[in-house]
């Protein structure tokens, strides 16, 4: 179906296929036992209302800030105060640039950090101490995600508790997903050294602001920590997602030649983006990656073409009063709190529980 001379915009069902299971055989036989779903990740939900939104980003925490400088703000804030605190009781920290440490007051001024930064929000060079934030409870806009679907079921299934309604596990293909974002960046960058090589003075300043203002590639990252420093990580073959913000954009694709008006531009974009709502930053990242696939009939048609008709998205529902019996299956298997959890607290944890 046409719409005008446009191609038709993507539906729900095009990037989701639900499927409802009865047994852990099913997962199993359509995940473990099949080589199609190599390159995907999991993460498992007790509660079927439960979205796709990091813990910073939900809407008991949103609705506090106006815009999105307040919510920029307290995210910084909060990163920087797990690292010196950390710091100071003698605890590892990523390194991260001097500029973010020499702040020891409470007072930051977020145009600063941004021009120091690489115009995206979260900056690159605070991302691994967001991760190990994450990791210890820290709310960030971080999403964790395991290379294991038992991981996943565990999660989904270890509050036995409440047996009315679904649980869930979602199943996303971030192979593809990350396959594509390198091939946006790579023309971007080509499209930047052409253009930058024109100047011999201020080059690689002016390759930069290119770069950043003329980056529309896909938003969606994903990190791997090393699990050799983290046995938690390990077991859980723990991978995080991030929906992470170009502040710098430039939607009417012109490229400016002088840099003053480079900077002058760049700077007008940080504006706009600090004073913006936060309204996106509450969607669940089904429907993020919805909206970004469908924004322009090239979108829609390179995304088809590519899938062949394959969602981007797996969604496992079952009912919740089989969380007992798939959780017996998964201990069984050794995927109990005493695995996904090494150490003293957890397996105390499953002995008071049995006793």
């Amino acid at each position: 179906m046409l719409v005008g001379n446009d191609i038709e915009i993507l539906k729900r069902e095009e990037l989701i296929e639900e499927i409802e299971v009865n047994s852990i055989e099913e997962i199993y036989k359509k995940i473990i036992y099949n080589d199609e779903y190599n390159g995907y990740i999991f993460r498992g939900h007790g509660e079927e209302r439960y979205k796709l939104i990091p813990t910073l980003l939900r809407e008991e925490y949103i609705k506090k800030f106006n815009k999105q400088s307040d919510l920029c703000l307290a995210e910084l804030r909060g990163l920087i105060l797990f690292f010196r605190e950390a710091n100071s009781h003698g605890l590892f920290v990523p390194e991260i640039p001097v500029f973010y440490r020499s702040y020891l007051s409470e007072f930051f001024e977020l145009n600063e950090v941004l021009y120091c930064s690489d115009y995206h929000w979260l900056p690159d060079d605070i991302i691994k101490l967001a991760i190990l934030a994450q990791h210890y409870g820290v709310k960030t806009r971080l999403l964790d995600w395991t290379r294991d679907v038992r991981v996943a079921l565990y999660f989904a299934c270890k509050d036995e508790k409440n047996t009315d309604g679904k649980a869930n596990v979602w199943c996303i293909d971030a192979r593809w997903l990350q396959d594509y974002r390198r091939k946006d960046i790579t023309t971007v960058e080509r499209l930047a050294h052409i253009v930058a090589n024109e100047y011999s003075s201020d080059h690689d300043e002016r390759r930069k602001l290119i770069e950043m203002t003329h980056d529309d590639s896909f938003p969606l990252r994903f990190f791997i920590s090393a699990y050799s420093d983290n046995a938690n990580l390990n077991a859980q073959q723990g991978v995080l997602s991030m929906w992470q913000h170009n502040l710098a954009l430039n939607k009417n694709k012109d490229i400016p030649q002088d840099l003053g008006c480079m900077r002058s531009q760049m700077e007008k974009c940080i504006e706009d983006f600090l004073d913006g709502n936060i309204s996106d930053d509450s969607k669940s990242l089904e429907e993020l990656l919805l909206e970004y696939f469908s924004k322009g009939k090239n979108r829609r048609k390179s995304y088809r073409e590519a899938r062949k008709g394959k969602p981007l998205f797996l969604l496992i529902k079952f009912d919740k009063k089989l969380k007992s019996k798939f959780l017996e299956l998964l201990r069984k298997e050794g995927y109990d709190e005493g695995f996904i959890f090494p150490g003293y607290k957890s397996i105390a944890n499953m002995v008071n529980k049995k006793i």
